[in-house]
């Protein structure tokens, strides 16, 4: 089984999270999950979407570094 992950380059500015999910939340784009893991310049958003394609698509209108990759889920 694959799911398609979001991954989205973020400045460490205060308000730039809150600015891609403000663009999710207007486009109706509902969040599974979602991981910060940051440095001291930048941060990558990691977040399984209900529609990751419409989330590439609207977060790249809105001039933000994002692309989407499949992950391979293992069941036991």
């Amino acid at each position: 089984m694959t799911i398609r992950q979001l991954s989205v380059l973020l400045e460490n500015k205060i308000g730039h999270l809150n600015q891609i999910l403000s663009v999710l939340a207007r486009n109706h784009i509902n969040i599974i999950a979602l991981t910060v893991a940051n440095s001291s310049d930048y941060s990558i958003m990691r977040a399984i979407a209900f529609d990751p394609e419409k989330a590439l698509t609207v977060l790249r209108a809105d001039h933000f570094t994002v692309r989407v990759r499949e992950l391979f889920i293992l069941r036991y």
